[in-house]
């Protein structure tokens, strides 16, 4: 028996693959990723947004802050230090 198999995708979906076969994302973080991705546009929606956040928009904020949270700890150790 054969499969059913989509060949038209929107806009939206186009972007979302190949913004997601694109980024450098370990094969073990993509399903929780895409997880964290899905609540983040959920609670856009939710604010009423129009437009969804681009996964390499999303992806690009979380590497922020994560540096952010990273730079914040050695501050903190540091300032322990002292």
């Amino acid at each position: 028996m054969g499969s059913v198999r989509r060949n038209t995708f929107t806009k939206l979906e186009m972007e979302l693959l190949l913004d997601f076969q694109m980024a450098r994302i370990r094969t073990s973080s993509r399903a929780e990723t895409l997880r964290r991705y899905l609540r983040a546009l959920q609670q856009q929606l939710a604010q009423g947004e129009p437009i969804p956040q681009r996964f390499s928009r999303f992806i690009e904020r979380e590497i922020e802050q994560r540096k952010m949270a990273e730079a914040l700890a050695q501050t903190r150790r540091l300032a322990r230090a002292s």
